[in-house]
């Protein structure tokens, strides 16, 4: 992820010549970041934040809940997701009925 010039350029890359064990998470992340801004909530935030990675990175929930409201306003689409590395999402669609 340090050397990424840009998300779409990863996929690509990946596409083109596979990856090696372990890659596949910097592709999905990479295909995430297409669509939103990723942040991390973690104690060693302050190591990462002058970094040149494409995340936002926060100390404490608090913070994190700030700069959403600050940038996004309070009704946003933001969600939060504990250990998202190990977790699967998927997009439940409701129709009427």
């Amino acid at each position: 992820m340090f050397e990424m010039e840009s998300p779409e350029k990863l996929i690509s890359e990946i596409k083109n010549g596979g990856c090696l064990a372990g890659e596949h998470r910097a592709y999905m992340v990479a295909k995430a970041l297409i669509k939103a801004r990723l942040g991390f909530i973690t104690e060693k935030a302050g190591l990462y934040k002058n970094k040149s990675l494409p995340f936002l990175f926060f100390n404490d929930e608090k913070e994190a809940r700030i700069f959403i409201k600050n940038n996004y306003g309070s009704d946003s689409g933001v969600y939060y997701v504990k250990n998202a590395f190990t977790a699967i999402l998927t997009r439940s669609v409701r129709t009427p009925g």
